[in-house]
């Protein structure tokens, strides 16, 4: 289930409210409390309120901060050091409930994706006479966790599952393979400026490959090409996210490839995925 979709209201004294807004009059602003939407309605006056941060991304300024009545704090103190504290103090209030307001705050601290994807994958070995290229696809079942809901940045862990039909050079004929893939590494998800990214280490572990049937090759017949060699790479995607949904690209590299050689790999793609 999607978690309800929250307001933010910023008190004056910097305090936050998560809420949903239900009336906001002349004279008073009427919420209910996130945690308790069927629960009592609540109200606070206007005057107490800074500002409110709709779950869509809007913002409403209820009551400036320049407008704060100081009298009650500046009139206790008569001297000009009094003074200038007072001052000092009013700047840093208003600066700490500005940062406040701007903080990328997040619906909840997990986040949840499962991401179809699809590309080309490549593995050369430069001098020798072995290439092997072709289409993938797959998908990945992902988590995101970050500390608070108001960063940005967390961790990232997920698995997935790939299939690769490569043309081999040397047989010149298709090996299918299928993969699992571990991930573990770094992510970044905005939520007021709708754009993710991740850069996670890959372990790809191959189940099964094979070209069945007899190939001739250097004068040696082979049965069957398989790839059994595990991986370790680097993978970074990034795009962009609208609600649950998310589109981005990819783009990859292994130290070796699947085929026990020492070659490189190369993988290039597109996901789609939607995060709950």
């Amino acid at each position: 289930m999607l978690a309800t979709a929250q307001d933010i209201i910023v008190m004056r004294d910097a305090s936050q409210i998560e809420a949903r807004v239900d009336e906001v009059s002349d004279e008073q602003i009427k919420y209910r409390k996130f945690n308790n939407l069927e629960g009592p309605a609540y109200s606070v006056k206007r005057t107490e309120v800074f500002i409110i941060r709709y779950e869509n991304g809007t913002r409403e300024v209820i009551t400036p901060l320049e407008k704060r009545n100081e009298s009650s704090s500046v009139a206790a103190s008569k001297d000009e050091k009094g003074a200038n504290k007072a001052t000092e103090d009013k700047y840093a209030y208003i600066n700490e409930a500005q940062n406040r307001v701007k903080q990328d705050i997040h619906k909840k601290k997990f986040y949840f994706t499962i991401q179809p994807n699809f590309g080309y994958a490549v593995c050369y070995e430069g001098d020798a006479d072995f290439s092997a290229d072709g289409l993938y696809t797959g998908f990945d079942i992902i988590g995101e966790l970050f500390p608070s809901k108001v960063s940005s940045s967390g961790v990232m862990f997920g698995l997935g599952y790939n299939y690769r039909r490569y043309s081999l050079s040397i047989l010149r004929q298709h090996v299918n393979f299928n993969a699992m893939d571990i991930n573990l590494g770094y992510t970044y998800r905005s939520d007021m400026q709708k754009f993710y990214m991740r850069g996670f280490l890959n372990i790809n572990v191959p189940l099964s490959s094979q070209v069945p049937g007899y190939y001739f090759t250097n004068d040696q017949s082979i049965d069957m090409m398989e790839g059994t060699n595990t991986t370790v790479g680097f993978v970074f995607e990034a795009g962009v996210h609208f609600g649950g949904f998310n589109v981005g690209g990819r783009i990859g590299t292994a130290f070796v490839d699947q085929f026990e050689e020492s070659a490189p790999a190369l993988v290039v793609g597109i996901n789609v995925g939607y995060t709950f």
